[in-house]
């Protein structure tokens, strides 16, 4: 019995070999394309969108591409779930050097698709498998083919761009929507979806847009503050409530200690949490917003080119 390697290194390895002459067989060599995009977010309420890049050549691949499709009735779509799985005996460099801004998008038969994790890998077979899921109909808003489909209007409709604008001791973003791996000091505001109510029952229409007074309740998340610059950080939020652009309906903020743990350090992360109640104009927090990114624009977040 040969001596077992654990360096990795199999020179002459026959299961390798007949592994992959099957796999050419039962794939007829497919190759599968996969085009870049480039990740862009709308500075004035966070929106993500992926959209092509043409400065980037599509890249081939040989593999095995399998999917299977499940079909869902929900109360809001009727969906088909494709899971997708590509085997191929090369490593794809691409996918490891893909940057937080970037995703390589596979194009299937008639739907597009990304890969989410690599798994079950074996190093003697010497094949590598891709596992992911076909982009959502209902995502599909979110995927781009050019920089002029872009909205020019905000997304969504709640407070959260003042939030977003309030940026002075920290980059905040969406909940649902924080880049990678970032290091605090950051801030993540949540809007709770089924919390925003209207307070002025019928809106004023004119030229301008539609004005209608809302309430939100928000819940800040913030990491890497100590007691007093989260104190400092709610004071701010006071003062900027004083321009008119948003009002706080309920005083007596409190900062309240989170428990962020991980077991390896056995320590506790500087997590806080804010949570507040606000009344605010639909239409006018947009355009005090707006004043307020074009004066400060959250770092480090990618940001549409003028």
């Amino acid at each position: 019995m040969p001596n077992l390697d654990l360096g990795g290194n199999f020179p002459e390895n026959p299961l390798a070999a007949a592994l992959v002459a099957g796999l050419g067989s039962i794939s007829q060599h497919q190759e599968i394309t996969f085009v870049s995009y480039t990740r862009y977010i709308l500075p004035l309420d966070g929106t993500v969108f992926w959209i092509k890049d043409p400065g980037t050549a599509p890249i081939s691949v040989f593999g095995s591409f399998h999917y299977n499709t499940e079909q869902r009735q929900e109360l809001d779509k009727t969906i088909a779930y494709q899971n997708i799985l590509l085997t191929t005996p090369i490593e794809i460099a691409d996918f490891n050097g893909v940057q937080p801004s970037q995703m390589w998008l596979g194009q299937g038969p008639d739907f597009q698709f990304s890969f989410s994790s690599h798994n079950n890998y074996y190093e003697q077979a010497n094949l590598w498998h891709y596992t992911g899921q076909a982009v959502y109909p209902e995502m599909y808003t979110q995927v781009l083919q050019d920089f002029s489909e872009l909205p020019t209007a905000p997304v969504v409709s709640n407070s959260l761009p003042i939030w977003m604008a309030l940026n002075n001791f920290g980059p905040v973003y969406p909940s649902y929507l924080v880049p990678e791996n970032i290091v605090p000091p950051y801030i993540v505001c949540h809007i709770d979806p089924m919390a925003t109510n209207q307070m002025q029952p019928i809106p004023l229409l004119n030229d301008v847009g539609t004005w209608q007074l809302m309430s939100d309740k928000v819940r800040l998340v913030i990491y890497g503050f100590d007691n007093q610059t989260v104190q400092n950080y709610l004071q701010y939020i006071v003062n900027s409530s004083l321009d008119g652009s948003f009002g706080i309906m309920k005083m007596g903020m409190v900062a309240r200690d989170g428990k962020h743990i991980q077991s390896e350090l056995n320590a506790l992360g500087q997590q806080k949490f804010v949570d507040l109640e606000v009344s605010y104009n639909q239409h006018a927090v947009y355009q005090t917003a707006l004043n307020y990114i074009r004066r400060t624009l959250p770092v480090p977040i990618y940001i549409n080119p003028p």
